[in-house]
């Protein structure tokens, strides 16, 4: 276990995301990479310059190994538990981070199911706190988010049952 328990605290449920995280991530990858060859199919096929050619090839072969790696790095990290206290969010890319949100910061908390995790069969949780909206990418306003669940709606229960 990567966060220490306080006293009293126990483990409810430990969650580690469905492999459809890395799924949504290479469908969105794949769409990313039709996007960049309609955008420059015409400067391959018109470059004058082998240099034009060269450098669009570099740039959506980065792109490609990128977008390749960072779903499978992104997956090994992240980790949920939820416990008689408080909800423990591990992420990360190479290193790694721990958000813990206690249950007396918690205002409320969203289900979500997007089009993507709809075809996945999977839902995300948006724990909104106290401190107000979050901004960032993906985040919903929310300060701590758990994606691509089972049955995030079980999860959501547990998690007001806890709060109460």
């Amino acid at each position: 276990m990567e966060f220490i328990l306080q006293k009293d605290e126990k483990i409810l449920k430990e969650i580690k995301p469905k492999k459809q995280f890395i799924y949504m991530a290479l469908l969105k990858l794949f769409l990313l990479m039709i996007l960049l060859v309609a955008l420059f199919l015409p400067n391959f096929i018109y470059a004058k310059k082998v240099d034009t050619t060269i450098i669009l090839t570099i740039v959506l072969v980065f792109v490609l190994l990128w977008g390749l790696t960072v779903p499978f790095l992104k997956y090994t990290k992240e980790n949920y538990w939820i416990t008689n206290k408080r909800i423990a969010i591990k992420k990360g890319l190479l290193g790694y981070s721990i958000t813990s949100i206690p249950y007396t910061k918690i205002s409320d908390l969203m289900v979500s199911r997007n089009f993507l995790e709809q075809v996945f069969k999977v839902g995300s949780i948006y724990i909104q706190t106290l401190a107000g909206q979050i901004s960032g990418k993906n985040t919903k306003g929310a300060e701590g988010y758990l994606i691509a669940l089972d049955n995030p709606e079980e999860i959501q229960e547990i998690i007001f049952k806890q709060m109460k």
